[in-house]
């Protein structure tokens, strides 16, 4: 299933929705639930730790949504890797008896996907809380995006733990399916989720159109004016160098920054077509101020757009963030031979457009 609109949640402002999430992990303080542990080994800080999965036994009114569910999701399973049932809601892998991941039914009120804009922040939320209810610890970082198999993804972890979240949508409930990506290898994840099917899941549920994302995002946008935040790691400071453009810093180092620019409606979203014209614009309104260096430019990603330009010492990476092609375009920039990608990613992913009446 191809989610069509890969930048829809990492850039823009959260609104939180309230809506009533139950999972087969609940939450330990609400009542008339019985709490029952099993043990497994799991992979969590680089080393084989025991860890405690905790499950829910709820009332069987409680659990009369999630029947059947778990039983008609169908995942071929590589050898070596088995898969658990837990609970009517919840599932979980194991490959050699280690934890790998799992799935858990989430009930999430369908109309938060009307919201085009906010349904990925209110996602990343409920994902967090229910991967913490698996026994999980909290992610120190995590970036979402849109997902070729599910209607959003996310990657989380902390030092020497990396997870795999996929939120897929069913009409009956929202499946989140996860890996620990210490104990299952790209290839078997990528396999699994390939395989996976089921009579509750459609195409259609897991697709936000680009034109239903703009429509929103245009109404959004009418009378009010947008600055660019983002949320900045330890040990990197912001400069503003006017009102649309800033620098970042760290050890006294420019080592990124973002401006506004300017591309006419229709270049952005053919980008390769308009190679030419983006690294040329690129080129004498931004590195021409970054660095005079002879330098050659590619597109690497035309979806989120990311150009390099690079030489023998040197390399900036700079990502296009358009909302709506209002004028509201940024070029945020890293200069990635001095700032590792872990954290130019971290800043990239919590980007978004404030706005000012």
């Amino acid at each position: 299933m191809v989610h069509d609109l890969r930048f829809a949640g990492a850039c823009l402002s959260v609104l939180l929705c309230c809506v009533l999430l139950l999972c087969g992990c609940q939450k330990s303080g609400e009542p008339d639930l019985a709490w029952e542990a099993d043990a497994v080994e799991a992979v969590t800080t680089g080393v084989t730790d025991t860890v405690t999965i905790r499950t829910t036994v709820p009332t069987e009114e409680d659990t009369a949504w999630m029947k059947g569910l778990l039983d008609g999701l169908q995942i071929t399973m590589p050898e070596g890797i088995e898969r658990q049932r837990v609970s009517d809601g919840q599932d979980r892998f194991s490959r050699d008896g280690k934890l790998a991941g799992g799935v858990c039914l989430l009930n999430i009120d369908q109309a938060i996907f009307d919201d085009a804009l906010n349904y990925g922040s209110f996602l990343e939320t409920e994902v967090k809380a229910a991967m913490t209810e698996l026994g999980l610890q909290e992610p120190e970082w995590i970036s979402g995006g849109s997902s070729n198999y599910g209607i959003y993804e996310f990657n989380m972890g902390n030092v020497g733990a990396e997870y795999m979240a996929y939120v897929i949508r069913g009409r009956s409930a929202c499946y989140l399916v996860w890996f620990d990506r210490n104990v299952i290898t790209a290839d078997l994840e990528k396999a699994m989720m390939e395989s996976l099917s089921s009579e509750d899941i459609s195409q259609e549920l897991n697709r936000i159109s680009n034109e239903e994302y703009m429509e929103a995002l245009n109404a959004a946008m009418e009378g009010k004016e947008y600055v660019l935040e983002m949320t900045l790691p330890e040990g990197i400071t912001r400069e503003d160098t006017s009102d649309t453009s800033a620098r970042l810093y760290r050890d006294g180092q420019v080592v990124g920054g973002y401006q506004t620019v300017h591309f006419e409606e229709g270049v952005l979203p053919q980008a390769q077509e308009n190679r030419e014209q983006i690294l040329s614009y690129l080129e004498q309104n931004v590195m021409s101020q970054i660095d005079d260096a002879e330098m050659s430019g590619e597109i690497v990603d035309e979806e989120l757009i990311t150009v390099v330009f690079s030489n023998e010492t040197k390399e900036y990476t700079h990502y296009i963030l358009y909302y709506g092609q209002l004028g509201t375009q940024y070029d945020l920039w890293f200069d990635t031979s001095l700032l590792e990608e872990e954290t130019a990613q971290q800043i990239l992913w919590t980007a978004q457009l404030r706005g000012e009446e």
